[in-house]
C-alpha cells in the first residue's frame, strides 16, 4: 500500500525538490505571511459559526481583524484593505444567504497502483454550502487581486479533487462555486468523468514517481520566493 496525501501530492506538483526536501529530509518551511492568508483567518471563523446556525455581527469580524492585524504587525493601509474586504464578504454572504454545511470534511479513497498494490490517498474537502436556491455547492472564497480566468477554473486539479471526494463520500455530483471577493463576482465550475479520469493519472504518476524516488528541481518564477532555494543549489538528490 502507497500512501499519499492532499499535500504530499501538490508539493510534489509544485516542485519534486519542495516535496524531497519537506516530507523526507523533514526540513521545516515557514509559510510566508499574506494578507489574503490573514483574512482567511476571520473567513474561517466566520464560517464556523455558520456551520453552527450563529450569524455573527460584522462589528465581531472588524474586532477580529484588528487583533489579527495587531498580532501580526500589519500596517494600516492594508488593515483598511483587508477590512473592506471582509465587509464585501459579509454582504455577499447576506444577500447569498449562505449556509455551511460542512467544513474541512475529511476523506480517504483508494486506487489501484499495481496488480497487487494500492494507493490510500487522504485530504479534506474544505467547505461545502447552500445558497438561496438550496442546491449544495463547494464554496471557494478569493481574496487575492487577481481576477480567475475561467479555463483556469476548469482545469485546477484541487477543485477536481474535491469533486472527485465529494462523488466518493456523498455518491453525488457537486458543482464548484468560486466567489472573487474584491470584484464581488461568481464564477462556477463543475467536473465531469474525463476531469476524474486526469486525476487519477496524476495521482498514479506522482505516487509512481515517489515510489521511485525520481526527484528533481523544477525551475519556475516561484523559485525566487521559494523557502529553499538555497538549499535547491547544493540539492544532489
Amino acid at each position: 500500500m502507497i500512501k499519499l496525501t492532499e499535500k504530499q501530492l501538490f508539493d510534489f506538483i509544485k516542485c519534486p525538490v519542495l516535496y524531497d526536501s519537506i516530507h523526507n529530509k523533514q526540513l521545516f518551511i515557514q509559510d510566508a505571511i499574506s494578507l489574503t492568508k490573514l483574512i482567511e483567518k476571520v473567513s474561517s471563523f466566520f464560517y464556523m459559526n455558520l456551520l453552527n446556525s450563529k450569524v455573527v455581527s460584522i462589528d465581531t469580524l472588524k474586532r477580529k481583524w484588528d487583533r489579527v492585524c495587531e498580532s501580526n504587525n500589519i500596517h494600516s493601509q492594508k488593515c483598511l484593505e483587508g477590512l473592506d474586504l471582509i465587509n464585501r464578504l459579509y454582504k455577499w454572504a447576506k444577500y447569498e444567504e449562505l449556509i455551511i454545511l460542512d467544513l474541512n470534511v475529511p476523506y480517504t479513497f483508494t486506487l489501484k497502483y499495481e496488480d497487487d498494490v494500492n494507493i490510500s490517498f487522504k485530504g479534506e474537502i474544505s467547505n461545502i454550502a447552500l445558497g438561496k436556491d438550496k442546491k449544495p455547492y463547494l464554496l471557494i472564497t478569493d481574496f487575492s487581486n487577481k481576477y480567475p480566468t475561467q479555463p483556469l477554473l476548469d482545469m485546477k486539479l484541487k477543485y477536481t479533487l474535491d469533486s472527485y471526494a465529494f462523488k466518493k463520500l456523498y455518491n453525488k455530483d457537486i458543482g464548484v462555486k468560486f466567489h472573487h471577493v474584491k470584484s464581488d463576482r461568481d464564477y462556477f465550475t463543475f467536473r465531469i468523468e474525463d476531469d476524474f479520469n486526469r486525476l487519477v493519472r496524476v495521482i498514479r504518476n506522482v505516487a509512481l514517481s515517489i515510489d521511485n524516488r525520481l526527484f528533481y528541481p523544477r525551475e519556475s518564477v516561484m523559485c525566487s520566493s521559494c523557502e529553499f532555494l538555497n538549499f535547491c543549489k547544493i540539492w544532489n538528490g
